[in-house]
């Protein structure tokens, strides 16, 4: 008898391990078939630049081919562990949310982004004068409405739906058996270090912590697609009207107000965030990277991030 809760938590132990590393795995085949997919991608606008296609026409293609691309190898990914993991993914969402509930989230996340953010930036101005800088991919607006369009339906439609399906749909619910608290970190580490630059990174993880949060509660990934839907939104909207100072303005007065509102909401339900932690912390952040293959991936993750990094 004594031997039983043992074995349980034995047990346990290495059910947490088994979905740590098919996590990992899942996150190294899409990125593998990523890598294969940009290979395709570029043969291909090479093969239009030679037929003397404009440089719009091809960033234009390589972005439709990247969207379309990214977004069949997360179904895949996605379609490959499900039933390996033996998770579902919940659409249900509960009574009690509607959109102001899902507008309060949404507001602390972006608050909560921007801070870290302001944080990163801060860092990356340091880091300038020693020659070195932290680069983004970029995603200006030109003055092409095909681009733009890509650009705009990519970043707040397709993201939102795919990202959402494979971070919060198939990573957290797995996640979660072995505890909430355990299941948010972890999937917002990943899906922060899946963006592979740490300026991008950094207000990514702040965003997924309220994202995950919010689906666990609601005990579906829809309200994540909604405030993932509307946090790009906003900054597609911000940065389409960068070089108009006033309209800037309004945006970072709006950004110190989430930002406010956010630290004050915590500062609030801090005792309820508190006993949220104590009651559901489940694994340390730790056990994920017990496991060749999340070593691996992570390997690859600092590779991608330190070569984000360039001398100026």
């Amino acid at each position: 008898m004594d031997q039983e809760p043992y074995l349980e938590e034995e047990s346990k132990d290495v059910a947490c391990k088994k979905d740590c590393k098919s996590i990992a795995a899942s996150l190294l085949v899409y990125n593998l078939l990523l890598i294969a997919a940009g290979l395709i991608i570029g043969m291909v606008s090479g093969a239009f630049m030679i037929k003397g296609a404009s440089a719009t026409d091809i960033e234009i293609i390589i972005n439709i081919l990247s969207m379309i691309c990214s977004s069949l190898m997360i179904l895949f990914t996605v379609g490959m562990f499900k039933k390996r993991l033996k998770v579902k993914l919940p659409f249900t969402m509960s009574n009690d949310w509607n959109f102001l509930t899902i507008l309060y989230y949404t507001i602390i996340g972006i608050g909560l982004s921007c801070a870290a953010g302001f944080v990163i930036q801060l860092v990356n101005q340091f880091l300038t004068d020693f020659g070195v800088t932290m680069t983004t991919p970029d995603f200006s607006m030109t003055t092409d409405f095909t681009y733009n369009l890509i650009i705009v339906l990519s970043a707040c439609v397709i993201a939102p739906i795919f990202e959402e399906l494979l971070f919060r749909g198939l990573i957290l619910q797995t996640l979660k058996r072995h505890g909430n608290v355990f299941a948010i970190v972890v999937t917002s580490l990943l899906f922060a270090m899946m963006h592979g630059n740490l300026p991008q990174a950094v207000p990514v993880f702040a965003l997924s912590l309220v994202i995950s949060y919010a689906v666990i509660k609601t005990g579906s990934i829809l309200p994540g697609i909604a405030i993932h839907f509307l946090n790009n939104s906003f900054a597609m909207i911000e940065g389409s009207f960068l070089v108009d100072d006033q309209i800037s303005t309004i945006f970072i007065i709006i950004e110190v107000l989430c930002m406010l509102y956010a630290f004050f909401m915590l500062y609030q339900k801090r005792i309820a965030i508190h006993n949220y932690i104590i009651h559901n912390k489940g694994y340390r952040i730790r056990v994920f990277f017990g496991n060749w293959m999340s070593i691996l991936f992570l390997i690859f993750c600092i590779v991608a991030i330190i070569s984000s990094f360039k001398v100026l």
